[in-house]
């Protein structure tokens, strides 16, 4: 059986999926354009102001994460050990 260069396998590779396309309006980027938006409304940051943004909009506060490079499905995954919880 030929063996292929590695420089050769390395070129042959190729995305799985296509690069998203920034400027096309889906509904997640207008989910994280609404929070940022709530959140750019708050009078103050500080843990008391973003604790009750978060208790005000649960299904919007993996944008905090999002904004230290933490994806939605890595903070669920950290809240679920964190918590000892299954979901």
């Amino acid at each position: 059986m030929p063996v292929m260069p590695f420089e050769e396998h390395v070129s042959s590779l190729g995305r799985l999926t296509a690069m998203p396309d920034p400027t096309v309006v889906t509904p997640a980027a207008e989910d994280i354009r609404e929070a940022v938006a709530s959140l750019q409304a708050l009078e103050q940051v500080s843990v008391e102001s973003l604790a009750a943004w978060v208790l005000a909009s649960p299904a919007q506060s993996y944008v905090l994460a999002l904004a230290v490079g933490v994806s939605r499905e890595k903070l669920k995954n950290l809240l679920r050990h964190w918590f000892n919880t299954a979901s």
